[in-house]
């Protein structure tokens, strides 16, 4: 076996292997009509159902109220760029 042939071999088993936990990536649906039959994968599922958000509002949002509207401005004007009516 080559050195190649080895760096290969380790790094597919390093890839596949949960064992070091390394993250996968999940790529979103980028048009509308891929929206229509996306399906969220099952690995994200179980982690969405596990994780807990310690702080679901930062305290700046009844401090500022102004940058709360001005995040869900955005937010807004970004999902409609995609398409997405508001």
């Amino acid at each position: 076996m080559t050195d190649q042939e080895s760096r290969r071999d380790y790094f597919g088993e390093v890839l596949t292997s949960s064992e070091f936990n390394i993250p996968t990536i999940l790529q979103m649906p980028e048009k509308p009509e891929e929206w229509t039959n996306f399906e969220i994968p099952a690995e994200l599922l179980q982690k969405a159902d596990v994780h807990e958000d310690k702080v679901m509002i930062g305290k700046w949002t009844f401090v500022k109220p102004e940058l709360t509207y001005l995040h869900l401005k955005k937010l807004a004007d970004v999902l409609e760029g995609q398409l997405f009516s508001i």
